[in-house]
């Protein structure tokens, strides 16, 4: 990068407004699991607050639900779509998203994996059904949503696939066998999606990273310590 490309992103004339459009998501559209939980529910409202218009997916339709639809409209003014699925049932994730594409022929443009169920037991006691049980909501729902939604994405050559994992994906507790092979497993699922899935693999601009630095220093990132996160297009991931 040359002095006059740098000089010529210095002397922009800074504003309120860029930093706005930068965290800008309007004319988007996101899923987001588990949207009838406290973690899924903050999600979806941050999302439309963005100015994203919300699909939200639980195993019912809560009253839970029925408040965060109204949340979510009352922010956005857009009527969000809700769809019951059985995050177990694999048949039952392949009708919904069929169902979604339906609804939404250009593809959904964010996908945020976020369901998650987690049993206690220790190794020894593990029931197999509680096994399947983990494995199934927390890693093969993802891998079968982002499966079938992330084709619309490549096509628009737009689109973002969050996976929520945990700590426990990183560093293992006690009584925690499932939820930590389940979440390690769904590290290495999004690690893999990205080398398949076109990376970038090219040099930052100074514009995106003063808008990360920016992030960094807000409200937003108050329990972000001691990360070392690369900027690069997905280049150390693969």
């Amino acid at each position: 990068m040359n002095k006059n490309s740098l000089r010529r992103d210095f002397d922009s004339k800074p504003s309120k407004s860029r930093m706005i459009s930068a965290m800008s998501l309007e004319g988007k559209t996101a899923v987001v699991t588990g949207f009838g939980g406290g973690l899924g529910s903050a999600i979806a409202v941050s999302l439309a607050q963005a100015g994203c218009a919300i699909v939200g997916t639980d195993w019912s339709r809560s009253e839970t639900v029925q408040e965060n639809m109204n949340k979510v409209k009352e922010i956005g003014q857009k009527e969000p779509l809700f769809f019951e699925c059985d995050l177990m049932n694999r048949d039952a994730i392949g009708e919904m998203c069929r169902s979604i594409l339906s609804k939404i022929p250009d593809g959904v443009d964010i996908l945020v994996n976020n369901a998650g169920i987690f049993e206690r037991f220790f190794f020894e006691e593990k029931p197999v059904e509680s096994w399947d049980k983990e494995i199934a909501i927390n890693l093969t729902a993802p891998f079968l949503l982002s499966k079938s939604l992330c084709p619309p994405m490549k096509k628009k050559e737009w689109g973002r696939i969050i996976n929520i994992s945990s700590v426990v994906g990183l560093v293992a507790y006690t009584k925690t066998v499932g939820y930590c092979a389940s979440k390690t497993g769904l590290i290495g699922l999004t690690r893999e999606t990205i080398r398949e899935s076109c990376p970038t693999k090219r040099l930052s601009t100074t514009k995106e990273i003063a808008d990360y630095v920016v992030f960094l220093c807000s409200p937003a990132a108050n329990n972000m310590t001691g990360q070392a996160t690369p900027i690069d297009g997905g280049y150390t991931m693969v």
